[in-house]
């Protein structure tokens, strides 16, 4: 019947034919096991003496339909059944030969193959899903660029050439996408084979070493997948889904040219980065907050393992090599790196990610500086960025991860613009004095010394002008020689950074009238220094009062300008004069009143002040 039906002519509808070269697996009579074994598709069409078919006029009359029975067959070689299964690759072996020849019968009609196929994959019916994508999953397998059709790149999906290579690839991970997210387990097994040879697909695409694959079809490819996989393929809902994508994009950035990545190096680095937290095992972050504990020993280990692991693994070698790529490439896109670097810091979750924003600023910053100057008006990426490192600093909890983050604030500072820098150092100055007062946090003032640390010891140059205020001679430097008294340690030495260092720099450029202001920073910024005492006196944070106690005592010590220090410059005197005057009546003033914590100081400084 089946070939009386396939000699019909070109009329007769396909399916039938299908149906009938079907009906020894699909009726009920066939599923006693007397009759499955004695009429079976093995049975039926076997070739050599004794046999009913002749299977060389059964292949001739069958071909001119090939390319309709190719997919269905192809399908019903990977149903769900394993007895349809069975009887369909007989069927198969016979109509084809198998093996070799029928591989050039896929070959021949592969494009007509894919397309069928692709329907079947997204079918309602669950069992031509699996078969689908079991099939797709097989006839991919080692495809040329020409012969998925050829043609040239497609960077926008709304012009997709749908006979064209790189349409038949889209199609084919829009798919496997959708299959992936599918209600039925066994057509999520079959999807995963499906991503699985995809992947090896893509990646062969795009690795010009490949043999058969011209640096042209590797360059399309290349692009095509890149700008898929960074516009749609990171962003699916299923987890799975996003796994493989992340695992395609991460072998086609380790086989493609730099060349070929640059049209699309920013969003590339961002999601790289943001990458490297979305994929990290939660149960890391779970050991360092319950078991390391914040600040502790155990917990810092645990920290630089963590970014360790990070940084050696695959998304950190694609990162360095997209980060490589980057002094090569154009302003444009190096200034579109900065504002993709902004974007990931600001929406990262995790601290690898923070960390690897970090690094990249810092390799940026010696390699390609040009990248953060500006002439922007109103906020410049790069200040961004700036305002971003400082937000993220003060919100981490590790300290290696924090330190990376400031080493970065202070390497960039040096890059900002001027009044930018200057505005962040007035409101960290702020923040700092905000933490000391009410219920104090150890954690505001770690951040707000250490970054102004790192911006006074990475770029001190910063610290030469403080604009029509002078904000450094009025705020940060008297700020800084109170923060040297601070109770904790490391915010003490952080602000001893800022006055060495910072002051330094200060002290260097406005070598001016020394006679009458002398050469040491703290004499010539000493009304300033004076104002700042006052003011921590009569602040509410105990703290800070007794830092304030503590920096009168050095002014008044033996290496002071104060108290028992002489000069002979009679300006210099009665500039002395009247600033002890100041400092006098206040402590007197503030001997009286309640107890408070450290008022002991208070008393001291007094005393040291009128011996």
């Amino acid at each position: 019947a089946a070939i009386a039906v396939g000699g019909a002519g070109g009329g007769v509808n396909e399916n039938v034919l299908y149906y009938l070269i079907c009906l020894s697996t699909t009726l009920p009579v066939w599923a006693l096991e007397e009759n499955a074994s004695r009429y079976s598709a093995g049975v039926l069409l076997r070739d050599g003496e004794g046999s009913a078919v002749d299977l060389a006029a059964l292949q001739a009359t069958l071909k001119p339909h090939l390319n309709k029975l190719t997919p269905k067959l192809l399908r019903a070689c990977h149903d769900p059944n394993p007895q349809t299964r069975e009887q369909m690759e007989l069927l198969w072996k016979s109509i084809t030969g198998g093996k070799a020849e029928g591989r050039n019968v896929i070959r021949e009609n592969l494009k007509d193959t894919i397309a069928s196929l692709c329907k079947d994959a997204t079918s309602k019916l669950w069992r031509s899903r699996v078969g689908g994508c079991g099939a797709l999953a097989e006839v991919i397998v080692g495809r040329s660029w020409e012969e998925l059709g050829g043609g040239g790149a497609v960077l926008d999906e709304d012009f997709v050439e749908t006979d064209a290579a790189a349409g038949r690839l889209l199609t084919l991970w829009r798919v496997t996408m959708r299959a992936l997210d599918d209600v039925r387990g066994s057509v999520r097994e079959s999807a995963e084979a499906l991503g699985r040879a995809l992947r090896s697909l893509t990646v062969r695409l795009c690795d010009c070493k490949t043999e058969g694959v011209s640096e042209k079809e590797g360059s399309d490819a290349t692009a095509t997948v890149l700008t898929w996989l960074l516009k749609h393929g990171l962003k699916q809902p299923c987890a799975e889904a996003t796994q493989i994508c992340v695992s395609t994009l991460l072998g086609v950035v380790e086989v493609a040219r730099a060349e070929t990545i640059r049209p699309v190096l920013p969003p590339l680095i961002g999601q790289l980065i943001c990458s490297l937290s979305s994929l990290e095992p939660s149960v890391l972050n779970y050991l360092q907050l319950r078991v390391g504990g914040d600040g502790s020993e155990s917990g810092e280990k645990l920290e630089n393992l963590r970014l360790q692991l990070a940084q050696s693994g695959p998304i950190g070698d694609a990162l360095q090599k997209c980060v490589d790529v980057i002094k090569f490439s154009t302003l444009k896109t190096k200034k579109e790196v900065v504002t993709e670097l902004g974007a990931a810091l600001r929406s990262s979750v995790g601290a690898v990610s923070r960390c690897a924003v970090a690094d990249t600023v810092n390799t940026l910053v010696t390699s390609s500086p040009e990248a953060f100057k500006s002439v922007e008006l109103g906020n410049p990426s790069c200040v961004k960025l700036l305002r971003a490192l400082y937000f993220a600093s003060e919100k981490e909890r590790g300290t290696a991860a924090r330190d990376k983050i400031v080493f970065a604030l202070g390497n960039l500072a040096g890059l900002a613009p001027e009044g930018a820098v200057r505005v962040l150092i007035g409101k960290l100055c702020d923040n700092y004095e905000r933490a000391c007062g009410g219920n104090g946090s150890l954690v505001g003032r770690r951040a707000s010394s250490a970054a102004v640390a790192a911006i006074a010891s990475r770029s001190p140059v910063c610290f030469g002008d403080g604009g029509r205020r002078d904000i450094f001679a009025k705020r940060v430097l008297p700020l800084a020689f109170l923060g040297r008294f601070d109770e904790d340690e490391g915010v003490s030495k952080s602000w001893k950074k800022v006055w060495e260092e910072g002051g330094g720099e200060y002290n260097r450029v406005h070598r001016v009238d020394e006679a009458r202001l002398g050469v040491k920073l703290e004499e010539k910024i000493l009304e300033w220094i004076v104002q700042g005492v006052v003011d921590g006196l009569n602040d509410v944070s105990w703290s800070l009062r007794r830092s304030a106690c503590l920096a009168v005592r050095a002014l008044a010590g033996s290496q002071g300008v104060l108290g028992g220090s002489r000069v002979n410059n009679r300006e210099r005197r009665a500039r002395r004069a009247r600033c002890e005057a100041r400092l006098v009546k206040r402590l007197v003033e503030g001997v009286g009143g309640r107890l408070w914590n450290g008022k002991g100081t208070l008393v001291e400084a007094l005393a040291d002040m009128i011996v």
